[in-house]
Protein backbone atom coordinates (compact mmCIF):
# COMPACT_ATOMS: atom_id res chain seq x y z
CA UNK A 1 0.00 0.00 0.00
CA UNK A 2 1.31 3.44 -0.86
CA UNK A 3 0.41 6.83 0.50
CA UNK A 4 -1.15 9.18 -2.02
CA UNK A 5 -0.96 12.97 -1.77
CA UNK A 6 -3.25 14.00 1.09
CA UNK A 7 -4.11 10.37 1.93
CA UNK A 8 -4.68 9.06 5.47
CA UNK A 9 -1.08 7.98 5.99
CA UNK A 10 0.23 11.33 4.78
CA UNK A 11 -1.97 13.13 7.34
CA UNK A 12 -0.60 10.95 10.11
CA UNK A 13 2.95 12.09 9.31
CA UNK A 14 2.20 15.68 10.31
CA UNK A 15 4.10 16.70 13.43
CA UNK A 16 6.72 13.90 13.36
CA UNK A 17 9.45 16.50 12.93
CA UNK A 18 11.73 14.65 10.50
CA UNK A 19 11.76 13.06 7.04
CA UNK A 20 10.36 9.49 6.75
CA UNK A 21 12.35 7.22 4.40
CA UNK A 22 10.08 4.19 4.73
CA UNK A 23 7.23 2.69 6.75
CA UNK A 24 6.56 -1.03 6.64
CA UNK A 25 3.86 -3.24 8.20
CA UNK A 26 5.13 -6.44 9.83
CA UNK A 27 2.46 -9.16 10.20
CA UNK A 28 2.90 -12.94 10.34
CA UNK A 29 6.59 -12.70 9.49
CA UNK A 30 5.86 -10.79 6.27
CA UNK A 31 7.11 -7.22 5.73
CA UNK A 32 4.83 -5.02 3.56
CA UNK A 33 6.11 -1.53 2.59
CA UNK A 34 3.56 1.25 3.16
CA UNK A 35 5.85 4.21 2.42
CA UNK A 36 9.07 4.04 0.42
CA UNK A 37 10.97 0.97 -0.85
CA UNK A 38 11.29 -2.43 0.79
CA UNK A 39 13.40 -2.50 4.01
CA UNK A 40 17.09 -3.06 3.53
CA UNK A 41 18.96 -6.14 4.68
CA UNK A 42 20.34 -4.12 7.59
CA UNK A 43 16.78 -3.34 8.78
CA UNK A 44 15.61 -6.93 8.38
CA UNK A 45 18.56 -8.13 10.46
CA UNK A 46 17.46 -5.88 13.36
CA UNK A 47 13.95 -7.36 13.62
CA UNK A 48 14.89 -10.14 16.12
CA UNK A 49 16.38 -7.51 18.43
CA UNK A 50 13.20 -5.43 18.24
CA UNK A 51 10.92 -8.31 19.29
CA UNK A 52 11.82 -7.87 22.99
CA UNK A 53 11.25 -4.07 23.03
CA UNK A 54 8.06 -1.97 23.00
CA UNK A 55 8.95 0.16 21.07
CA UNK A 56 12.63 -0.02 20.10
CA UNK A 57 15.10 2.23 18.27
CA UNK A 58 18.47 1.62 16.61
CA UNK A 59 20.87 3.89 14.72
CA UNK A 60 21.81 2.65 11.24
CA UNK A 61 25.17 2.83 9.51
CA UNK A 62 23.98 5.56 7.14
CA UNK A 63 23.22 7.88 10.04
CA UNK A 64 19.48 7.21 9.90
CA UNK A 65 17.25 5.91 12.73
CA UNK A 66 15.17 2.70 12.74
CA UNK A 67 12.12 2.60 15.07
CA UNK A 68 9.96 -0.48 15.73
CA UNK A 69 6.37 0.19 17.01
CA UNK A 70 4.33 -2.93 18.03
CA UNK A 71 0.63 -2.83 17.11
CA UNK A 72 -0.43 -5.98 18.98
CA UNK A 73 -0.81 -9.74 18.25
CA UNK A 74 2.36 -9.94 16.16
CA UNK A 75 1.69 -6.83 14.09
CA UNK A 76 4.12 -3.88 14.09
CA UNK A 77 5.24 -0.83 12.16
CA UNK A 78 8.88 -0.44 11.11
CA UNK A 79 10.05 3.13 10.49
CA UNK A 80 13.26 4.49 8.97
CA UNK A 81 13.63 8.25 9.62
CA UNK A 82 16.24 10.95 9.97
CA UNK A 83 17.29 12.45 13.31
CA UNK A 84 15.80 15.86 12.50
CA UNK A 85 15.62 18.54 15.18
CA UNK A 86 13.50 16.51 17.61
CA UNK A 87 14.88 14.88 20.76
CA UNK A 88 14.96 11.08 20.56
CA UNK A 89 12.24 10.45 23.22
CA UNK A 90 9.91 12.96 21.53
CA UNK A 91 10.66 11.49 18.11
CA UNK A 92 9.77 7.96 19.28
CA UNK A 93 6.59 9.30 20.93
CA UNK A 94 5.61 11.04 17.68
CA UNK A 95 6.14 7.84 15.69
CA UNK A 96 4.01 5.82 18.15
CA UNK A 97 1.26 8.44 17.80
CA UNK A 98 1.49 8.28 14.00
CA UNK A 99 1.22 4.47 14.07
CA UNK A 100 -1.93 4.69 16.20
CA UNK A 101 -3.44 7.29 13.90
CA UNK A 102 -2.71 5.21 10.79
CA UNK A 103 -4.32 2.17 12.44
CA UNK A 104 -7.35 4.25 13.47
CA UNK A 105 -7.84 5.90 10.05
CA UNK A 106 -7.75 2.49 8.34
CA UNK A 107 -10.46 1.05 10.65
CA UNK A 108 -13.92 0.60 9.22
CA UNK A 109 -17.19 1.57 10.98
CA UNK A 110 -19.01 -1.41 12.43
CA UNK A 111 -22.57 -1.95 11.23
CA UNK A 112 -24.03 -4.24 13.89
CA UNK A 113 -27.19 -6.20 13.47
CA UNK A 114 -30.22 -5.29 15.53
CA UNK A 115 -30.77 -7.59 18.49
CA UNK A 116 -33.27 -7.64 21.29
CA UNK A 117 -32.22 -5.70 24.37
CA UNK A 118 -34.47 -6.84 27.21
CA UNK A 119 -32.89 -4.49 29.76
CA UNK A 120 -33.31 -1.27 27.71
CA UNK A 121 -36.74 -0.21 29.00
CA UNK A 122 -36.02 -0.86 32.73
CA UNK A 123 -32.66 0.89 32.37
CA UNK A 124 -34.27 3.87 30.61
CA UNK A 125 -36.87 4.17 33.37
CA UNK A 126 -34.14 3.88 36.02
CA UNK A 127 -32.03 6.64 34.46
CA UNK A 128 -34.95 8.99 33.82
CA UNK A 129 -36.02 8.63 37.48
CA UNK A 130 -32.69 10.03 38.74
CA UNK A 131 -33.29 13.14 40.91
CA UNK A 132 -32.48 16.30 38.97
CA UNK A 133 -30.53 17.81 41.86
CA UNK A 134 -28.48 14.71 42.61
CA UNK A 135 -24.88 15.94 42.52
CA UNK A 136 -23.11 12.76 41.24
CA UNK A 137 -25.88 11.91 38.75
CA UNK A 138 -23.47 10.62 36.10
CA UNK A 139 -21.72 8.26 38.52
CA UNK A 140 -25.07 6.94 39.76
CA UNK A 141 -26.14 6.40 36.14
CA UNK A 142 -22.88 4.51 35.45
CA UNK A 143 -23.46 2.29 38.50
CA UNK A 144 -27.02 1.46 37.39
CA UNK A 145 -25.85 0.78 33.85
CA UNK A 146 -23.10 -1.54 35.10
CA UNK A 147 -25.57 -3.36 37.37
CA UNK A 148 -28.09 -3.83 34.53
CA UNK A 149 -25.59 -5.00 31.89
CA UNK A 150 -22.61 -6.46 33.73
CA UNK A 151 -20.26 -4.30 31.66
CA UNK A 152 -16.86 -3.19 33.01
CA UNK A 153 -14.64 -0.18 32.43
CA UNK A 154 -17.57 2.18 31.81
CA UNK A 155 -17.08 5.89 31.13
CA UNK A 156 -19.12 8.85 29.89
CA UNK A 157 -17.56 11.36 27.50
CA UNK A 158 -19.11 14.85 27.47
CA UNK A 159 -19.48 16.15 23.91
CA UNK A 160 -20.03 19.91 23.70
CA UNK A 161 -19.83 22.08 20.60
CA UNK A 162 -18.60 19.14 18.54
CA UNK A 163 -15.66 18.32 20.86
CA UNK A 164 -15.06 15.73 23.57
CA UNK A 165 -14.53 17.79 26.73
CA UNK A 166 -14.47 15.60 29.84
CA UNK A 167 -14.44 11.92 30.76
CA UNK A 168 -16.46 10.63 33.74
CA UNK A 169 -15.25 7.19 34.81
CA UNK A 170 -16.71 4.50 37.02
CA UNK A 171 -13.40 2.89 38.03
CA UNK A 172 -10.05 4.60 38.67
CA UNK A 173 -8.43 2.57 35.85
CA UNK A 174 -10.54 4.38 33.28
CA UNK A 175 -9.00 7.66 34.38
CA UNK A 176 -5.57 6.49 33.13
CA UNK A 177 -6.85 6.24 29.56
CA UNK A 178 -9.10 9.31 29.50
CA UNK A 179 -6.90 11.23 27.04
CA UNK A 180 -6.96 8.37 24.52
CA UNK A 181 -10.75 7.99 24.88
CA UNK A 182 -11.22 11.70 24.12
CA UNK A 183 -8.93 11.40 21.08
CA UNK A 184 -10.92 8.42 19.76
CA UNK A 185 -14.23 10.26 20.30
CA UNK A 186 -13.00 13.42 18.55
CA UNK A 187 -11.86 11.36 15.53
CA UNK A 188 -15.26 9.66 15.41
CA UNK A 189 -16.88 13.11 15.35
CA UNK A 190 -14.53 14.31 12.57
CA UNK A 191 -15.27 11.22 10.47
CA UNK A 192 -19.00 11.19 11.36
CA UNK A 193 -18.60 7.68 12.77
CA UNK A 194 -21.51 6.88 15.19
CA UNK A 195 -19.96 3.79 16.77
CA UNK A 196 -16.42 2.42 17.03
CA UNK A 197 -15.88 -1.24 17.93
CA UNK A 198 -12.34 -2.55 18.45
CA UNK A 199 -11.45 -6.19 19.16
CA UNK A 200 -7.92 -7.44 19.68
CA UNK A 201 -9.00 -10.92 18.48
CA UNK A 202 -9.37 -9.66 14.90
CA UNK A 203 -5.72 -8.74 14.47
CA UNK A 204 -4.41 -9.99 11.18
CA UNK A 205 -7.87 -10.35 9.56
CA UNK A 206 -7.92 -6.82 8.18
CA UNK A 207 -6.85 -3.26 8.90
CA UNK A 208 -5.60 -2.56 12.46
CA UNK A 209 -8.42 -1.48 14.88
CA UNK A 210 -6.50 0.33 17.63
CA UNK A 211 -4.92 -2.94 18.80
CA UNK A 212 -2.05 -0.96 20.31
CA UNK A 213 -4.42 0.74 22.77
CA UNK A 214 -5.91 -2.64 23.75
CA UNK A 215 -2.48 -4.18 24.21
CA UNK A 216 -1.20 -1.33 26.36
CA UNK A 217 -4.18 -1.53 28.72
CA UNK A 218 -4.54 -5.33 28.53
CA UNK A 219 -8.17 -5.35 27.41
CA UNK A 220 -9.89 -7.55 24.79
CA UNK A 221 -11.41 -4.50 23.07
CA UNK A 222 -13.83 -1.63 23.54
CA UNK A 223 -16.86 0.06 22.03
CA UNK A 224 -17.62 3.78 21.85
CA UNK A 225 -21.11 5.00 20.89
CA UNK A 226 -21.52 8.75 20.49
CA UNK A 227 -24.58 11.00 20.17
CA UNK A 228 -25.52 12.56 16.85
CA UNK A 229 -24.85 16.02 18.30
CA UNK A 230 -23.88 17.24 21.74
CA UNK A 231 -24.53 14.97 24.69
CA UNK A 232 -22.90 11.96 26.36
CA UNK A 233 -20.86 9.34 24.49
CA UNK A 234 -20.61 5.91 26.12
CA UNK A 235 -17.35 3.96 26.40
CA UNK A 236 -17.45 0.24 27.33
CA UNK A 237 -14.43 -2.07 27.65
CA UNK A 238 -13.96 -5.75 26.71
CA UNK A 239 -16.33 -7.09 24.00
CA UNK A 240 -19.92 -5.88 24.47
CA UNK A 241 -22.45 -5.95 21.65
CA UNK A 242 -22.13 -2.67 19.71
CA UNK A 243 -25.90 -2.61 19.23
CA UNK A 244 -26.47 -2.82 22.98
CA UNK A 245 -23.98 -0.04 23.60
CA UNK A 246 -25.86 2.13 21.07
CA UNK A 247 -29.15 1.38 22.89
CA UNK A 248 -27.60 2.31 26.24
CA UNK A 249 -26.22 5.56 24.81
CA UNK A 250 -29.71 6.42 23.54
CA UNK A 251 -31.05 5.94 27.07
CA UNK A 252 -28.39 8.37 28.32
CA UNK A 253 -29.55 11.01 25.83
CA UNK A 254 -33.04 10.81 27.38
CA UNK A 255 -31.78 10.80 30.98
CA UNK A 256 -29.49 13.81 30.45
CA UNK A 257 -31.32 16.13 28.01
CA UNK A 258 -29.56 19.28 29.20
CA UNK A 259 -26.27 18.01 27.77
CA UNK A 260 -27.86 17.69 24.33
CA UNK A 261 -29.02 21.27 23.85
CA UNK A 262 -26.56 23.40 21.94
CA UNK A 263 -25.26 26.37 23.89
CA UNK A 264 -26.91 25.14 27.10
CA UNK A 265 -24.03 26.31 29.26
CA UNK A 266 -24.24 30.02 28.49
CA UNK A 267 -26.39 30.73 31.54
CA UNK A 268 -23.89 29.02 33.83
CA UNK A 269 -20.95 30.76 32.16
CA UNK A 270 -22.72 34.11 32.44
CA UNK A 271 -23.43 33.46 36.14
CA UNK A 272 -19.79 32.50 36.78
CA UNK A 273 -18.61 35.61 34.93
CA UNK A 274 -20.97 37.82 36.91
CA UNK A 275 -19.79 36.24 40.17
CA UNK A 276 -16.14 36.79 39.23
CA UNK A 277 -16.83 40.38 38.26
CA UNK A 278 -18.65 40.97 41.54
CA UNK A 279 -15.76 39.41 43.47
CA UNK A 280 -13.23 41.60 41.65
CA UNK A 281 -15.28 44.73 42.34
CA UNK A 282 -15.74 43.71 45.98
CA UNK A 283 -12.00 43.16 46.49
CA UNK A 284 -10.94 46.25 44.55
CA UNK A 285 -13.48 48.58 46.17
CA UNK A 286 -11.71 51.12 48.41
CA UNK A 287 -12.54 50.90 52.12
CA UNK A 288 -11.49 52.90 55.16
CA UNK A 289 -8.21 51.52 56.49
CA UNK A 290 -7.57 51.83 60.23
CA UNK A 291 -4.99 50.48 62.63
CA UNK A 292 -5.63 50.13 66.36
CA UNK A 293 -3.23 50.53 69.25
CA UNK A 294 -3.63 50.51 73.05
CA UNK A 295 -2.67 53.77 74.74
CA UNK A 296 -2.34 55.53 78.08
CA UNK A 297 -3.05 59.20 78.85
CA UNK A 298 -0.40 61.54 80.20
CA UNK A 299 -0.35 65.34 80.73
CA UNK A 300 0.89 67.53 77.90
CA UNK A 301 2.46 69.99 80.42
CA UNK A 302 3.38 69.08 83.98
CA UNK A 303 5.93 69.71 86.77
CA UNK A 304 7.57 66.93 88.76
CA UNK A 305 8.01 67.45 92.50
CA UNK A 306 11.15 65.66 93.72
CA UNK A 307 12.91 65.14 97.05
CA UNK A 308 15.89 67.49 97.46
CA UNK A 309 17.50 65.54 100.30
CA UNK A 310 17.83 62.01 101.49
CA UNK A 311 15.04 62.17 104.05
CA UNK A 312 12.12 60.30 105.55
CA UNK A 313 8.60 60.93 104.24
CA UNK A 314 6.61 62.44 107.09
CA UNK A 315 3.22 63.46 105.62
CA UNK A 316 1.29 63.55 102.31
CA UNK A 317 -1.02 66.58 102.26
CA UNK A 318 -2.92 66.21 98.93
CA UNK A 319 -4.71 63.59 96.80
CA UNK A 320 -4.62 62.64 93.11
CA UNK A 321 -6.89 64.91 91.06
CA UNK A 322 -6.92 67.67 93.68
CA UNK A 323 -6.52 71.21 92.37
CA UNK A 324 -3.63 73.10 93.97
CA UNK A 325 -2.18 76.60 93.74
CA UNK A 326 1.46 77.61 93.67
CA UNK A 327 2.96 77.12 97.15
CA UNK A 328 0.42 74.53 98.36
CA UNK A 329 2.21 71.97 100.54
CA UNK A 330 2.14 68.58 98.87
CA UNK A 331 4.27 66.54 101.29
CA UNK A 332 6.76 67.02 104.13
CA UNK A 333 10.04 65.27 104.80
CA UNK A 334 12.13 65.03 107.94
CA UNK A 335 15.89 64.46 108.24
CA UNK A 336 17.41 63.90 111.68
CA UNK A 337 21.02 64.42 110.44
CA UNK A 338 20.00 67.70 108.83
CA UNK A 339 18.18 68.86 111.97
CA UNK A 340 21.24 68.02 114.09
CA UNK A 341 23.55 69.88 111.70
CA UNK A 342 21.25 72.93 111.85
CA UNK A 343 21.19 72.90 115.67
CA UNK A 344 24.97 72.55 115.73
CA UNK A 345 25.34 75.52 113.35
CA UNK A 346 23.02 77.67 115.51
CA UNK A 347 25.01 76.81 118.64
CA UNK A 348 28.28 77.60 116.90
CA UNK A 349 26.90 81.01 115.87
CA UNK A 350 25.91 81.78 119.46
CA UNK A 351 29.27 80.74 120.88
CA UNK A 352 31.22 82.82 118.36
CA UNK A 353 29.10 85.86 119.28
CA UNK A 354 29.90 85.45 122.96
CA UNK A 355 33.61 85.04 122.17
CA UNK A 356 33.56 88.30 120.21
CA UNK A 357 31.96 90.20 123.10
CA UNK A 358 34.51 88.79 125.55
CA UNK A 359 37.43 89.85 123.34
CA UNK A 360 35.97 93.33 122.97
CA UNK A 361 35.64 93.67 126.72
CA UNK A 362 39.29 92.68 127.13
CA UNK A 363 40.33 95.19 124.45
CA UNK A 364 41.81 92.28 122.47
CA UNK A 365 41.00 93.60 119.01
CA UNK A 366 42.80 90.79 117.13
CA UNK A 367 40.82 88.07 118.86
CA UNK A 368 37.68 90.19 118.47
CA UNK A 369 38.10 90.39 114.69
CA UNK A 370 38.75 86.64 114.46
CA UNK A 371 35.63 85.88 116.54
CA UNK A 372 33.50 88.12 114.31
CA UNK A 373 34.70 86.27 111.18
CA UNK A 374 33.91 82.91 112.76
CA UNK A 375 30.48 84.18 113.80
CA UNK A 376 29.80 85.33 110.21
CA UNK A 377 30.79 81.92 108.81
CA UNK A 378 28.52 80.19 111.33
CA UNK A 379 25.66 82.52 110.35
CA UNK A 380 26.08 81.67 106.64
CA UNK A 381 26.20 77.97 107.41
CA UNK A 382 23.05 78.25 109.53
CA UNK A 383 21.23 80.08 106.72
CA UNK A 384 22.19 77.36 104.26
CA UNK A 385 20.94 74.66 106.61
CA UNK A 386 17.70 76.60 107.17
CA UNK A 387 17.16 76.59 103.37
CA UNK A 388 17.71 72.83 103.22
CA UNK A 389 15.29 72.27 106.09
CA UNK A 390 12.71 74.46 104.37
CA UNK A 391 13.14 72.42 101.19
CA UNK A 392 11.83 69.41 103.10
CA UNK A 393 8.36 70.97 102.70
CA UNK A 394 7.46 70.08 99.10
CA UNK A 395 5.08 72.61 97.52
CA UNK A 396 3.30 72.98 94.16
CA UNK A 397 5.46 74.94 91.68
CA UNK A 398 2.42 76.26 89.74
CA UNK A 399 -1.36 76.26 89.77
CA UNK A 400 -2.74 72.95 88.54
CA UNK A 401 -3.95 69.59 89.74
CA UNK A 402 -2.22 66.54 91.11
CA UNK A 403 -1.75 64.10 88.21
CA UNK A 404 0.44 61.61 90.06
CA UNK A 405 1.31 61.14 93.75
CA UNK A 406 3.41 58.84 95.86
CA UNK A 407 1.47 56.17 97.69
CA UNK A 408 0.43 57.18 101.20
CA UNK A 409 1.62 53.81 102.35
CA UNK A 410 5.17 55.10 101.82
CA UNK A 411 4.86 57.50 104.79
CA UNK A 412 7.77 56.81 107.15
CA UNK A 413 9.97 55.38 104.40
CA UNK A 414 13.29 56.93 103.37
CA UNK A 415 13.28 58.93 100.15
CA UNK A 416 16.44 59.34 98.10
CA UNK A 417 17.43 62.72 96.72
CA UNK A 418 15.84 63.16 93.31
CA UNK A 419 13.01 60.71 93.94
CA UNK A 420 9.68 61.77 92.36
CA UNK A 421 6.94 62.32 94.91
CA UNK A 422 4.26 64.07 92.84
CA UNK A 423 3.37 65.40 89.38
CA UNK A 424 1.38 68.61 89.00
CA UNK A 425 -0.49 68.91 85.70
CA UNK A 426 -0.60 72.43 84.23
CA UNK A 427 -3.85 72.96 82.30
CA UNK A 428 -6.11 70.29 80.78
CA UNK A 429 -4.12 69.43 77.63
CA UNK A 430 -3.44 65.70 77.36
CA UNK A 431 -1.37 63.35 75.24
CA UNK A 432 -1.63 59.61 74.73
CA UNK A 433 1.29 57.19 74.49
CA UNK A 434 0.37 54.46 71.97
CA UNK A 435 1.95 51.01 71.81
CA UNK A 436 2.03 49.86 68.17
CA UNK A 437 2.34 46.40 66.67
CA UNK A 438 5.39 45.79 64.46
CA UNK A 439 3.20 45.46 61.37
CA UNK A 440 1.49 48.83 62.05
CA UNK A 441 4.47 50.93 63.14
CA UNK A 442 5.67 51.83 59.60
CA UNK A 443 2.21 53.21 58.78
CA UNK A 444 1.85 55.66 61.70
CA UNK A 445 3.67 58.89 60.95
CA UNK A 446 3.58 62.48 62.21
CA UNK A 447 0.25 64.03 61.27
CA UNK A 448 -1.77 60.80 61.22
CA UNK A 449 -5.19 61.41 62.77
CA UNK A 450 -7.69 59.18 64.50
CA UNK A 451 -9.89 58.80 67.56
CA UNK A 452 -9.22 57.60 71.10
CA UNK A 453 -11.78 55.65 73.13
CA UNK A 454 -11.36 55.27 76.87
CA UNK A 455 -12.16 52.03 78.62
CA UNK A 456 -15.38 52.40 80.54
CA UNK A 457 -16.49 55.48 78.55
CA UNK A 458 -18.08 54.00 75.46
CA UNK A 459 -20.33 56.90 74.51
CA UNK A 460 -17.56 59.40 73.74
CA UNK A 461 -14.30 59.56 71.84
CA UNK A 462 -11.55 62.18 71.50
CA UNK A 463 -9.71 63.17 68.30
CA UNK A 464 -5.97 62.45 68.36
CA UNK A 465 -3.09 63.47 66.09
CA UNK A 466 0.32 61.74 65.99
CA UNK A 467 3.04 64.27 66.84
CA UNK A 468 6.06 61.92 66.76
CA UNK A 469 7.23 59.06 64.58
CA UNK A 470 7.33 55.66 66.31
CA UNK A 471 10.26 55.15 68.68
CA UNK A 472 11.57 51.71 69.67
CA UNK A 473 12.25 51.32 73.39
CA UNK A 474 13.68 48.24 75.06
CA UNK A 475 11.94 47.06 78.20
CA UNK A 476 13.62 45.39 81.16
CA UNK A 477 12.53 41.93 79.97
CA UNK A 478 14.44 42.51 76.75
CA UNK A 479 11.41 42.98 74.48
CA UNK A 480 11.34 45.89 72.07
CA UNK A 481 8.22 48.07 72.19
CA UNK A 482 7.26 50.54 69.46
CA UNK A 483 5.81 53.71 71.01
CA UNK A 484 4.29 56.79 69.40
CA UNK A 485 3.03 59.98 71.05
CA UNK A 486 -0.25 61.56 69.96
CA UNK A 487 -1.98 64.77 71.06
CA UNK A 488 -5.55 64.62 72.35
CA UNK A 489 -7.86 67.38 71.11
CA UNK A 490 -10.81 68.76 73.11
CA UNK A 491 -9.35 67.43 76.37
CA UNK A 492 -11.15 68.53 79.56
CA UNK A 493 -11.00 68.01 83.30
CA UNK A 494 -12.59 64.56 82.94
CA UNK A 495 -9.31 63.21 81.58
CA UNK A 496 -6.38 62.51 83.84
CA UNK A 497 -3.10 60.67 83.76
CA UNK A 498 -3.22 56.87 83.74
CA UNK A 499 -6.52 56.35 81.91
CA UNK A 500 -6.18 53.69 79.20
CA UNK A 501 -8.04 53.00 76.00
CA UNK A 502 -7.78 52.13 72.32
CA UNK A 503 -6.78 54.50 69.52
CA UNK A 504 -7.98 54.04 65.95
CA UNK A 505 -5.66 55.73 63.48
CA UNK A 506 -7.16 56.56 60.08
CA UNK A 507 -4.86 55.80 57.13
CA UNK A 508 -7.28 56.76 54.36
CA UNK A 509 -8.90 54.50 51.77
CA UNK A 510 -7.24 51.44 50.27
CA UNK A 511 -8.47 48.49 48.15
CA UNK A 512 -10.22 45.91 50.28
CA UNK A 513 -7.92 43.12 49.04
CA UNK A 514 -4.87 45.07 50.28
CA UNK A 515 -6.46 45.45 53.72
CA UNK A 516 -7.49 41.78 53.95
CA UNK A 517 -4.17 40.37 52.72
CA UNK A 518 -1.91 42.76 54.68
CA UNK A 519 -1.24 40.29 57.56
CA UNK A 520 -0.42 37.53 55.04
CA UNK A 521 1.89 39.84 53.09
CA UNK A 522 3.65 40.94 56.29
CA UNK A 523 4.09 37.32 57.37
CA UNK A 524 5.59 36.43 53.97
CA UNK A 525 7.92 39.44 54.16
CA UNK A 526 9.18 38.48 57.62
CA UNK A 527 9.72 34.88 56.55
CA UNK A 528 11.69 36.06 53.52
CA UNK A 529 13.84 38.25 55.73
CA UNK A 530 14.47 35.35 58.09
CA UNK A 531 15.53 33.11 55.21
CA UNK A 532 17.93 35.80 54.00
CA UNK A 533 19.44 36.07 57.47
CA UNK A 534 18.41 39.70 58.05
CA UNK A 535 18.02 40.58 61.74
CA UNK A 536 14.76 42.44 62.35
Amino acid sequence: MSAGQGGPITGALDGIGTHVDLLALIAGGAVTPLIGPAPSTELIALLPEFEAERPGARRLVAGRLAVHVPLGDGRAHLWQVGDGDVALPHLIRNLVRASRQIAFQNSAPVQPEKVEVPWRLPLLESLVSLPKRLKPRRLVALERLAAATGWTGLAFVEVRNGQARKVHRLSPTADLRSDSIKIFTNRMIDEDQPVLAVSSRKIGDGPADLELFCEEHRIAGFVIARPTGDGLALYVEESPSPDQVVEAQAALSVAFPKRVRAGGGWVRRAAIGAALAAAIVFLAWPVRFEITAPGELRPADSEIVIAAEDARLATVEVSVGEHVTAGTVIATLVSEPLDEARDEAALSQLLEGLSAQEALAASDYARYQLALQRQEIATLRLARLDERVAALRLTAPQDGRIADLINRGEVGAMMSAGASLAEVQIGNDMRVLLRLAAIDAPLARTGTTGTFLLRGIGDRSWPVTVIEDPVATRREEGDTVLLVLAEVADADAALFKGLTGIARLDLGERPRVAVLLRPLAEWARLKAWEKLGIEL
